[in-house]
């Protein structure tokens, strides 16, 4: 009988102890590690539109707009031919980030 009391007792050990490994690092959900590996390559203009270019960490080539999500869930805030501004979201540090045309 006192071995199963015991054995009560370790059951919701595993429970507890299913957190986050203290050894790897923690989850980036505002991604900003991989602000410095994107790059600006610049933008097509139209008088009333600015179409950027810009390199994802991934090395892929995509056209964005102003007030654009990208899929990092960073907003476009400003595009012009020489600068893209971004904000990254709430909580995150930094909270914007901009690129200059390579």
């Amino acid at each position: 009988m006192q071995s199963k009391w015991w054995s009560l007792l370790l059951l919701p050990l595993p429970l507890m102890a299913g957190g986050r490994d203290p050894f790897q690092p923690a989850v980036d959900g505002c991604r900003t590690a991989q602000l410095s590996q994107w790059r600006y390559g610049g933008a097509i203009s139209d008088p009333q539109l600015h179409i950027g270019i810009l390199q994802d960490s991934a090395g892929k080539w995509r056209r964005v707009r102003a007030d654009e999500t990208l899929p990092t869930n960073w907003r476009i805030t400003l595009l012009t031919a020489q600068r893209i501004e971004i904000t990254t979201g709430p909580g995150c540090e930094p909270a914007q980030w901009a690129w200059q045309r390579e």
